[in-house]
């Protein structure tokens, strides 16, 4: 038996902007989406093939935000 590494998941995403900034009112309605972010990853090779990234906000404190963790909307 051989087995070929084609890749190893060695490098992290990167995403298509430094940052990102958003601002809301008090009136937005709290299922309305705030932003939509993108990543790449490198280790893939062609940004437009499916990324298989997966988004999410740190719990370590209590957020009224989520992503959806396939698209990368808050």
């Amino acid at each position: 038996m051989v087995i070929d590494v084609l890749n190893v998941n060695d490098m992290k995403p990167r995403f298509k902007e430094d940052s990102y900034h958003v601002l809301i009112t008090e009136e937005q309605v709290p299922t309305f989406p705030v932003i939509a972010v993108s990543a790449v990853d490198p280790d893939i090779g062609d940004e437009a093939g499916d990324q298989n990234i997966t988004y999410y906000l740190d719990q370590v404190r209590i957020n009224p935000f989520f992503f959806t963790n396939a698209l990368g909307v808050l």
